[in-house]
């Protein structure tokens, strides 16, 4: 492998080895329970459901047709929009302190719905493709669910241990997500300067924004959790969405490419989102409280 191929990877491996060591994490952190609980709101968890699988995509739908997309960042757009749940929206949580139990379980509903979503609805949306659910599954099953139960085993069996360790499991996984979105800005530069007068960028926008928009109108009475939706919302599930699409477009680069801009521009909106504005009206409301 030569260096360039290997600086290509580096940012993928990077993001597995975050989802995989931040899953660890927060299974060492919180309980079955705690997971659970909050999806027992059954009216937040519909609407939850309606942001990310009814109006995000339906937005991509619209930016699709009306922006005038080449058909390889329309593919990307739409693979995207109808992809949700991703592990980096835990970070997102924490640095806006919201609660991260409630941000938690809307990650993994919305990741186990995509799996059965896509193979629905993409083919809807994008005529002639056929999205296999297994494959879709497999990063689910590997990446997310295997490291967080792990973690909920250990913390069960081993408190202190999980006590000791999972703050700095934490920390490390904040490092490896950083890496890899600068990474990626930096690799991938080229491709995304070659988008500007493509639109791309202009849609990855849009659509991030209103999906923040969506996910915080729709959050409920609840500030921490109107937050929460918000990030889950807007930050799509990129890892499906990548899966799916370079098993069906294998020759549409520009497919690749959208996801990265995606990810850039929702880091771009998110993480200064999260630790200022959002972070800002948790704490006031924590302070109320008290």
């Amino acid at each position: 492998m030569n260096l360039h191929q290997l600086l290509l990877d580096l940012p993928n491996w990077l993001v597995f080895a975050f989802v995989v060591v931040n899953m660890l994490a927060l299974g060492m952190e919180l309980t079955v329970r705690k997971i659970v609980d909050p999806l027992r709101d059954l009216r937040l968890t519909a609407k939850a459901l309606i942001a990310s699988f009814v109006l995000v995509p339906l937005t991509a739908y619209f930016l699709v047709n009306n922006l005038r997309l080449e058909h390889g960042f329309a593919l990307g757009l739409i693979l995207l929009a109808c992809s949700a749940g991703d592990p980096f929206v835990t970070k997102l949580t924490q640095s806006a302190k919201g609660d991260k139990p409630y941000s938690l379980a809307v990650m993994a509903m919305l990741s186990l719905v995509t799996v059965v979503y896509m193979p629905i609805v993409v083919p809807l949306l994008l005529p002639g493709t056929k999205v296999d659910p297994v494959e879709i599954a497999k990063p689910l099953l590997v990446l997310i669910i295997v490291p967080l139960v792990v973690g909920l085993v250990v913390r069960a069996r081993a408190a202190q241990f999980a006590h000791t360790w999972a703050p700095r499991l934490d920390r490390l996984a904040s490092f490896l997500v950083y890496a890899a979105v600068i990474l990626f800005a930096v690799v991938h530069y080229a491709a995304i300067a070659a988008a500007v007068g493509a639109h791309a960028i202009l849609a990855a926008c849009v659509l991030v924004s209103t999906g923040v928009v969506y996910g915080y109108l729709l959050g409920g009475p609840n500030q921490q959790h109107r937050g929460d939706l918000a990030i889950n919302t807007a930050w799509r599930g990129v890892s499906a969405g990548m899966a799916v699409g370079i098993k069906n477009f294998p020759a549409e680069q520009h497919v690749f490419t959208m996801a990265i801009i995606v990810v850039i521009i929702s880091s771009m909106i998110l993480m200064p989102l999260s630790a200022t504005y959002l972070r800002g009206k948790n704490l006031a409301r924590s302070g109320a409280a008290a």
